[in-house]
């Protein structure tokens, strides 16, 4: 039996483990971010001191060496071609912002007043000999004598450690620095690396500025290349999910079918059977679930035995009651007949008990039904209506064709149940009982106009002895059993059976049995 109030929609374990999956991804990338603003900051300038920004200086590494081996004719084609693998616009320029290289352009004032920031080359001289690195000069300058004369290079005579040496100083050939500019008009980054460029026409190094410009620095594969930065994390969610989903899906799918079958259990299907093969804690728990099962169903089963063999037995002694009574009753004085009167209710109440009990034991002991027939539910209905004189007080719609597979006398005393039952906690309102077809089912439905059952009391209806009111005394009828007989019938007719609370008041008990066409 199912009923109206159902426990809030709860979270399925495989959203939780994606969940943290999930959570387990967003660490994996917060972590390095988190390493990376404590060593260089934050910012676009923290970003271009990193080792983001040593890839910049790389590329223009490269393109210094391109363009010093090459005539100045070429070096717009070759800055072009540069530009177009990483999806910028070089442009070359050097110490007092004169254009070399690129396509005319006019800068903005505050990149020109970055440009003109960059310390005069002459100011920069070598350390002494002792303290100076050396690197291989570039191909065109090896095998001749630098030529740092004052009339080429005003101010900065050719230091000692040259004359004899064919090794330009670490010193001029670094860059000096590294800067990113964001100009509003336009809006655009400029990427600038500082270098000292070898010029064969020039015969000596000449201090410039290679500028790198990219209006969406995001789309730029310069300083950031972002499909390398999130084809890292992507390769990482793709070998977890590899590794984590096989695993995920036994659990739940095993969780879940011990949940079905739990619940199937709750619900008074004791035969119901787990077919797990799992050799773990899962798999205890499935033989578990299994063997106390079996347990319960012993348990019950012996207590319905016993309960129809105890109601059995008593029927006698009630009848023999009933006729002592009766040959009392004739030879009794009129202050006697009270006393036998209160003593005649009390045994009728007692037979109705028993009969009842009988009634449920009988059905529970019956279990599924493998035998239905079609059992037309019209005339059943207008039967029970007439034989219980309910004429005036149910309403009943149902149609001629509607039938579903079902035990005759087994439906008939549902239904007549439940007809009693909503006449008794009615409050004598009139009472609905309807029947219709939804695809291969037929749905019965008995609605009244009473008080309802509080919502807590819901989930016990249909058991044995149960009433919602413990305050509910004998006079009001009933011992707790109808429902429970209601159910049991309903169970053997392999239908199932819910029962709700109606708005703004009433109940109404829902039966649905398979169609028989």
């Amino acid at each position: 039996m199912k009923i109206s109030n159902l426990m809030p929609r709860q979270q399925s374990l495989a959203i939780k483990f994606l969940y943290l999956l999930t959570a387990y991804i967003a660490m994996l990338i917060a972590l390095p971010l988190i390493g990376f603003n404590a060593q260089f900051g934050i910012g676009w300038e923290a970003l271009l001191q990193s080792p983001a920004g040593n890839h910049v200086e790389s590329v223009a590494d490269a393109i210094n060496e391109q363009l010093g081996t090459s005539p100045s004719t070429s070096w717009e084609s070759i800055l072009k071609n540069f530009g177009g693998i990483y999806q910028v616009k070089y442009y070359l320029f050097d110490g007092n912002g004169e254009q070399l290289g690129g396509s005319p352009i006019k800068l903005p004032t505050a990149l020109a007043q970055k440009l003109r920031m960059m310390p005069p080359f002459h100011e920069h001289r070598p350390p002494p000999m002792a303290m100076v690195h050396f690197r291989e000069a570039p191909p065109h300058f090896r095998g001749r004598e630098p030529d740092f004369g004052p009339d080429r290079m005003p101010g900065f005579g050719p230091p000692p450690e040259f004359a004899n040496h064919n090794r330009v100083p670490e010193d001029l050939l670094k860059a000096h620095g590294r800067f990113l500019v964001h100009t509003n008009n336009p809006d655009t980054f400029w990427i600038g690396t500082r270098m000292m460029l070898f010029s064969p026409e020039r015969g000596h190094p000449v201090p410039c500025t290679l500028l790198a410009q990219s209006d969406n620095i995001w789309q730029s594969s310069l300083l950031i290349d972002l499909k390398a930065a999130l084809l890292v994390p992507l390769v990482i969610l793709l070998l977890s999910l590899c590794f984590w989903l096989p695993f995920i899906y036994q659990i739940t799918s095993a969780l879940t079918e011990l949940t079905r079958a739990t619940e199937s259990i709750a619900e008074g299907h004791f035969d119901t059977k787990i077919n797990s093969s799992r050799h773990d804690e899962i798999g205890r728990l499935a033989e578990a679930v299994n063997s106390m099962a079996e347990r319960i169903n012993i348990f019950l089963t012996g207590q319905k035995r016993l309960m129809g063999d105890i109601s059995h037995e008593l029927c006698s002694p009630i009848a023999r009651l009933q006729m002592a009574l009766e040959l009392l009753e004739s030879s009794s004085t009129p202050e006697q007949q009270n006393l036998l009167k209160d003593i005649r209710e009390e045994v009728v109440e007692m037979n109705n008990l028993v009969n009842e009990l009988l009634a449920f034991s009988k059905a529970e002991l019956k279990g599924p039904m493998k035998n239905l027939v079609a059992v037309p539910l019209k005339p059943l209905f207008e039967n029970l209506i007439v034989r219980l004189n309910l004429a005036d007080i149910v309403t009943l719609q149902v149609a001629e064709s509607v039938a579903p597979l079902a035990d005759h006398m087994l439906l008939e005393r549902a239904v007549g149940n439940m007809l009693r039952n909503s006449i008794r906690y009615g409050g004598g309102e009139k009472i609905s009982l309807t029947a219709l077809s939804q695809g291969d089912e037929v749905v019965i439905t008995i609605a009244d106009q009473g008080p309802g059952v509080p919502a807590e009391s819901l989930k016990h209806l249909g058991e044995p002895f149960f009433r919602p009111e413990a305050s509910r005394s004998r006079s009001f009828g009933g011992a707790g059993l109808g429902l429970a007989i209601v159910k049991s019938c309903v169970t053997a007719c392999q239908g199932t059976m819910v029962i709700r609370n109606r708005v703004p008041h009433g109940l109404e008990i829902e039966i649905r049995l398979k169609a028989a066409n």
